[in-house]
């Protein structure tokens, strides 16, 4: 019961902060409220896990892909101040007012692209770097260098925490076998700084990417959050779908729709 208070007092936070450009907010207010409260329990998820790698004073946090804002917002939220904010943005991703909005959040920001260089401020080393909803997004050849650069900004007790769609969800195992068998976006040039998402990954191969960039799992947690309602309009089929994918990984964890986990320097 606890959890379900903190989710809804979580919710009510990003309602209030959150900038809600995108994310796939529809117009329609019973569908949107639901998209919140699907964002508000991963981000409840997210934090988390986060958690042991905060509670030093003045920890520091960088978020790959501030996006929305809502993982920034999920962390004032929790901490209240106590954390020192970094975030970067891809320069075509950046929306006109998002460098404001940071700034009066208390975020330190910086426009950059995470494929072509070492990240921003190199002297600072990061107790966690979030990379939530990123790496589906990321052309595979260049993800494990990207990887490891990041892995060079994370401070010696410090930790990595990424979320991505599961590539085992049902929804996706049902496209393969009686569906169109589309689970992916067709890797098109992006239009504003990323593609769709165009890979999804399974405990192994999360494992394998870690392992080349210096970096050892903690823990990995399946969660089944991600859109689980139909969107106004959905067509039958895609109301089974979601249907089966909010019920089923009950009995079978693995059909989840997403994961979570957090990763620390090899030893």
């Amino acid at each position: 019961m606890q959890e379900s208070h903190e989710v809804e007092d979580l919710r009510r936070a990003l309602t209030v902060g959150s900038n809600w450009i995108g994310d796939g907010r529809t117009g329609d207010p019973r569908y949107d409220e639901q998209l919140l409260r699907d964002n508000a329990i991963r981000l409840y998820e997210t934090i988390q896990l986060a958690d042991p790698y905060l509670r030093a004073a003045n920890a520091s946090v960088l978020e790959c892909g501030v996006g929305a804002c809502f993982t920034i917002d999920a962390l004032r939220w929790r901490y209240d101040g106590q954390l020192r904010l970094h975030a970067i943005e891809h320069p075509n991703a950046v929306r006109p007012r998002l460098p404001d909005e940071l700034d009066k959040r208390g975020v330190t920001f910086a426009a950059h692209d995470l494929l072509s260089d070492g990240l921003p401020w190199p002297e600072v080393k990061f107790d966690l770097v979030v990379l939530a909803e990123v790496i589906e997004h990321i052309p595979p050849t260049e993800l494990p260098d990207m990887l490891r650069r990041v892995s060079a900004a994370i401070a010696d007790h410090g930790a990595l925490l990424m979320s991505s769609p599961n590539s085992q969800a049902i929804w996706n195992v049902l496209s393969l076998a009686v569906g169109n068998g589309q689970m992916l976006d067709a890797a098109f040039p992006p239009e504003r700084g990323s593609y769709g998402h165009i890979r999804m990954y399974a405990r192994k191969e999360v494992e394998e990417l870690l392992s080349y960039a210096g970096l050892e799992l903690r823990q990995w947690t399946l969660c089944n959050w991600a859109h689980a309602h139909p969107w106004p309009g959905a067509p039958m089929r895609d109301r089974v779908r979601l249907g089966i994918q909010r019920t089923m990984p009950r009995l079978i964890p693995r059909w989840a729709s997403a994961w979570i986990c957090t990763a620390t320097l090899a030893r």
